[in-house]
């Protein structure tokens, strides 16, 4: 974590990690180059360390769950192996200055958009390295759990400071923002690959 996240503040009993709220659009697969619809996904991220079977160490970026409000999308997702849940239930509302995504019980997130400090040049450095670290995630026990690794990119073509407050609640612990919490606004296209095992990918 020092060497590729110097500048992140580690506190004890605690884990950095990354949120992201997505408006999905335009999306499709290089095979069929089919868009699939629109949808809201919420995605978390945690900076992780795994170890092969050569018993050699990466630094990676764990999906535990991801939270969409499109069938297709979870479904999709599941032939590939990537844990995604469907919440038909999920809100979404914007304005020129704002966003916010709600999910009864489990989440409620609002951005202020920062227009007047204008664009910033690059992702904040957290972000950054999280993306840029191979994805790795654990599949439905469909019969066995498998585990998967991925590379995903982003491509921003702009990024704006945001103000933020969310609450999230995972299996009864809330997650809430801090003094320590930074968010910006993205547009951005991102490109994925296929999940593999580990001996494939590594």
């Amino acid at each position: 974590m020092a060497k590729y996240y110097p500048d992140t503040l580690l506190k004890p009993e605690a884990h950095p990690f990354l949120m992201a709220f997505c408006h999905g659009s335009k999306i499709h697969d290089v095979d069929t180059n089919m868009y699939v619809p629109e949808q809201e996904e919420v995605m978390f991220m945690f900076p992780v360390v795994t170890r092969n079977d050569n018993l050699d160490y990466h630094l990676c970026s764990y999906v535990p769950v991801l939270y969409l409000d499109s069938f297709i999308g979870v479904l999709g997702g599941l032939v590939f192996g990537l844990r995604k849940e469907y919440h038909p239930a999920m809100k979404h509302g914007k304005s020129k200055a704002a966003r916010f995504w709600r999910l009864e019980g489990t989440f409620n997130a609002s951005f202020e958009i920062q227009h007047e400090n204008g664009d910033l040049e690059q992702l904040p450095h957290f972000m950054e390295q999280t993306y840029l670290n191979p994805f790795v995630t654990v599949s439905y026990p469909m019969p066995f759990a498998k585990t998967a690794f991925y590379h995903a990119r982003v491509y921003p073509r702009t990024i704006i400071s945001t103000t933020e407050e969310f609450h999230w609640n995972y299996k009864g612990t809330v997650v809430s923002q801090s003094d320590d919490t930074q968010s910006v606004y993205v547009d951005y296209g991102f490109t994925m690959s296929k999940p593999m095992t580990a001996r494939e990918f590594w």
